[in-house]
Parts: C-alpha cells; structure tokens; sequence
C-alpha cells in the first residue's frame, strides 16, 4: 500500500522539485545497474526495465519522458533528454532492437526501436580504451559472474558482468544469419565508441551472450584476451534445467506436460525472448525442436555453445586465451591475474548467483536423461575433462 502510494504520488503530482526528483531517482535510477554522477530528473518520468539502461555522467531528464529500456538503452555523458520525448526499443510487432545516444547529445524528439546517435563531441572512450580488454565466456550458469568478481577484486582491474543488453541482439542477430559481420562490427564500435570508463590497467566484460561474436570483438579489440569459463556439463544442466531454461514457453510453444522435473523459476521475459533456437542456428528442424524436450534443449545447448566458443577461440594466438574449469577457478586464480596482466594477489571466489532450491543430481536421473545426456554431452566432456563417463 505505501509503494502504491508513493507511486501514485510521482505520477499525479503536479510539481518538479528536489523530493519528488529524489523519489523518482530512487524508484528507477537506483535500479540502473551501471551509471555515471550527475544523472538529475527535473520533473515525471517512467521507465520500463530501468536495469536494461547504461547512463554516462551528466545525464540529464528534463522530464515526462516515458523510456521503454527492455531491449537495452546506452547513453552516454553529457546528454540531455528533453521534455516529453520517449525512447522506446520494442517495435510494434514485438521484436527488440536496443538504442545508442552518443555524448553531449540534446535529444527534442522521439526515439525509436533500433536508433543510433552518434557522439557530437569525443570521449575517452572504450573503443580507444589502451589498457588490457577481457572478455569472460561461458554458457551462463557456470561462474562468470563469479570470475567478474575474482578480478575486479583487484584495484587495477574492473570486469563488468552482463552489462550490456544491447548484445542480445547483436548477437543472435548474426547467430540466426539476420545481419552480416560486417553490420554486427559497425554497431559494436558504435556502442564501444559511447561508453566513456575510468582508467584501469585491465577492463573486463563477462557476458554468455558474448559467444557468437568473439571473433568480431577481436577483430575491434586486436590485443584483447578471452577467459573461457566452462562447468561441468551435468552440474550445468542441473543447475539450468529446474531453473527454467528452453522450456516450451520460451519459444512461444504450449507447455509440455511430459518434462522429467518441473521448473523452480522463471526466468526473466528478456532472457527467454533470446534463447538460443536450436532451429534457428540450423541444429534441428522446426518440427524436431518444438518436440524435444527442455532437458534435451539444455543439454544441446552445452556442447553447441562450448563448441562455438572453443571455434573461435582456435583462430587465437595460445596467448590470447585461456580455459578454465569452474572447479579450479579458487586455485586458478593467480594464473588468471598473470594472464591478463596484473599483479597477483590472494584472491578467493565465492559461490555467487545461487538457486533458492535443491537442484537434481546425476544419481536421480532416469535411463532416458542419461541417454540424451550422452547424446549431446558425453563426447565433449570426455575430451575436455578428461573422463570417461560410464553412464
């Protein structure tokens, strides 16, 4: 009742000033997840997804501004967003396409679905960035968040994790052959040239999302390097299995009422609209993905995913890239500091990003899940860990 209140308050109130500024910087700015100082509002706004939004320094909402953040919102320092002007990434048949707003920018008009403004004025920006850039891949669910930590543990690194929803898109864009290298290329330097940064010796971002486009990045970001963080396939599944992955909702399909567990969570209505489509990347035909099961999708998508990454990742320098094992991540951890370049220090990794539930064990798997296991997972989890899986 008191958040109703408050929320009723901020959208009737007819008045600007610094309370209601400091309200409404609460209610969505807080939730902002990385921004710079001098962000103001000056009068009502209403965003949706706030967290889907990167806001540069100096920012500045004159106000009744309705943002629509779901697909991702960049922008960047010393902008101003004038009276009434909306900024929306959902186009009218519900398909996403992020916003870029480059620096020293004053926008009088609307913004739509897919719109890039250039800078008006340079920033020290990313794309010029002369320190050391890393890039953390993985298939989710298996310590990226954690290994963003280990090394932003350091006071000269500082690694992001998924910090950039613009790269959904870009990604499964060039993954389901809708864009060229080229176009995914030109919009990432885009992107890179509005993100301003403090110096650090090394700047990290560690995202799942990154895996289709490793070889663009490198082709942007020449002395880059790449940690390929990888788990174990069947703590993977069971971790991303009950916690809702590829279910049939996700693709738009009815529910299955033939799943081996049910789901503990739901995932977030962004994540699942970009879910790797097995048939979309050519893996299956329609009719084959929509009736496997999301047991069988989870599995598929851990050797699919891991074989896109250690693809790209061959075409490197053995210098440019490191695997490691989220078993060994704690004991790794000074050969991860050396490899990207700065001093090793005593680090240790917590558990982080942990199910609320009890997840399944290999033990409690059928015959049948331990069959589609070993379709899909078997032979790379014996040459990349080096065991022999009897089931």
């Amino acid at each position: 009742m008191k958040r109703r209140i408050i929320n009723l308050w901020l959208r009737y109130w007819p008045f600007s000033g610094p309370i209601k500024s400091y309200f409404l910087y609460q209610k969505y700015i807080s939730q902002v997840r990385y921004r710079g100082d001098g962000i103001t509002i000056k009068n009502s706004i209403s965003v949706a997804r706030p967290n889907g939004m990167i806001l540069g320094h100096n920012v500045k909402f004159e106000g009744r501004n309705k943002i629509d953040a779901t697909a991702g919102i960049l922008i960047s320092d010393n902008v101003t967003i004038a009276k009434n002007v909306s900024i929306n990434t959902i186009n009218e048949n519900g398909t996403y396409d992020p916003v870029i707003v480059g620096s020293n920018n004053i926008i009088t008009t609307d913004i739509g679905p897919g719109t890039i403004i250039p800078n008006r004025d340079m920033i020290d920006s990313l794309l010029d960035y002369k320190g050391q850039m890393v890039f953390v891949v993985s298939t989710g669910r298996s310590g990226s968040k954690a290994i963003a930590q280990l090394i932003s543990q350091h006071k000269d690194a500082q690694c992001y994790h998924d910090a950039y929803p613009h790269f959904y898109k870009y990604a499964n864009d060039l993954l389901y052959n809708n864009t060229s290298d080229e176009v995914t290329a030109e919009k990432l330097k885009s992107f890179y040239s509005c993100v301003s940064y403090k110096y650090s010796d090394v700047i990290g971002l560690s995202d799942q999302k990154i895996a289709p486009i490793i070889s663009i990045l490198k082709s942007i970001f020449p002395d880059s390097k790449f940690i390929w963080v990888i788990r174990n396939a069947q703590d993977f599944v069971n971790s991303s299995y009950p916690r809702g992955w590829f279910a049939n909702e996700e693709f738009d399909l009815e529910r299955n009422d033939n799943e081996f567990l049910e789901k503990k969570a739901n995932p977030s209505l962004f994540d699942a609209k970009h879910r790797t489509n097995g048939f979309l990347v050519g893996e299956y035909t329609q009719e084959q993905w929509n009736e496997i099961t999301a047991f069988e999708r989870n599995c598929w998508y851990w050797s699919y995913w891991n074989n896109l990454i250690e693809e790209q990742l061959l075409q490197f320098d053995d210098q440019d890239w490191m695997m490691v094992k989220l078993n060994e991540l704690n004991e790794k951890s000074s050969e991860i500091q050396k490899f990207i370049g700065i001093a090793p220090k005593e680090s240790s990794v917590d558990k982080v990003n942990k199910a609320s539930y009890v997840k399944p064990t290999r033990k409690s798997w059928t015959g049948e899940m331990n069959s589609i296991y070993n379709k899909h997972c078997k032979k790379l989890m014996n040459r990349l860990f080096s065991v022999s899986e009897s089931n």
